[in-house]
């Protein structure tokens, strides 16, 4: 079985002329792209690993239908929450989906026990270096663009996205989280860090969030204090847009504050899902008309 697939792939780099196979990187682009594995020609979903500190560190892979290992295409990272798997995310956010009809990479990373974001109790900063060096990986195993880099994640990992997208070496575009706002331990991060660059950014919040309160709670941020750090980095400046969805009133609905007015055209985003708690909805896994996957990918894919 395997040397039908070797000459498959041969076959595959000889007519459509892959970068990597007989050609040069451009100065400055990522390293040529190799020939694609054996498990891409079987499926565009598939369960990957990286080794990492000692561990083979999991992660599932979805390319979507435009993927031809030649275009590199933007890539969404989507971090799970804490009691989780990204399995569980995956089924839960339905983002395969929308990486179809967007055309992105979308990748779910998996923790080893809870998520390792740098603040006080979680061992560390590892998981900033894992995502690291699982960019790299997916930059030179995959045809994804590391210029178009986007992160969302749900309770803690969106704790972890939040510290990703103020660290200094990881060229995020775009981070969206959902039932998050920023560590304390963050915001430090984000005041030295962050004013490097300019991150667009997204806070959904539920107003009956007991995990994640809209006023914050010890080591971790109010979401307006997040907001404002995000609004600082990007330099936000002008009055604030509040817009509804579906109506003002309606139940359940989402009251979203916007900040347009920002350097290098990022942009900045709260919003406040009314009569919901620390959950990521979606219109067909809940009574909520609310698609948080639908809301994220939005913002998200207008970045790139």
């Amino acid at each position: 079985m395997k040397r039908p697939l070797t000459i498959a792939v041969a076959a595959f780099c000889t007519t459509l002329a892959i970068a990597g196979c007989d050609s040069a990187a451009e100065p400055g682009a990522p390293e040529p792209l190799g020939p694609p594995r054996g498990f891409w020609t079987l499926s565009r979903d598939f369960v990957d690993t990286l080794r990492f500190e000692g561990r083979d560190r999991l992660f599932h892979v979805h390319l979507p239908r435009v993927y031809d290992h030649r275009t590199r295409l933007p890539l969404l990272l989507v971090f799970h929450g804490s009691g989780t798997s990204f399995r569980t995310m995956r089924e839960w956010t339905g983002f395969d989906s929308f990486a179809d009809e967007h055309d992105f990479v979308v990748v779910y990373p998996g923790a080893v026990g809870a998520w390792r974001d740098g603040s006080e109790g979680s061992g560390g900063a590892s998981d900033v270096d894992f995502t690291r060096a699982l960019v790299d990986h997916l930059t030179i195993q995959w045809a994804v663009d590391p210029e178009r880099l986007g992160l969302t994640g749900f309770s803690a990992g969106g704790f972890l996205s939040h510290r990703l997208a103020c660290e200094l070496g990881l060229p995020v575009r775009v981070n969206a989280t959902v039932g998050a706002t920023m560590r304390s331990a963050t915001l430090d991060v984000c005041r030295v860090a962050g004013s490097a660059r300019g991150v667009s950014a997204l806070l959904i919040l539920g107003d009956e969030d007991a995990s994640v309160p809209l006023e914050g709670s010890e080591g971790t941020a109010s979401l307006e204090e997040s907001v404002n750090m995000w609004r600082s980095i990007d330099r936000c400046f002008g009055d604030v847009d509040v817009v509804f969805w579906p109506d003002e009133g309606a139940d359940p609905h989402v009251r979203t504050e916007v900040s347009a007015q920002c350097a290098g055209g990022t942009e900045v985003r709260s919003a406040v899902m009314a009569g919901l708690g620390h959950t990521w909805p979606r219109a067909d896994t809940n009574p909520s008309s609310i698609d948080a996957t639908e809301i994220v990918t939005a913002f998200v894919t207008r970045q790139w």
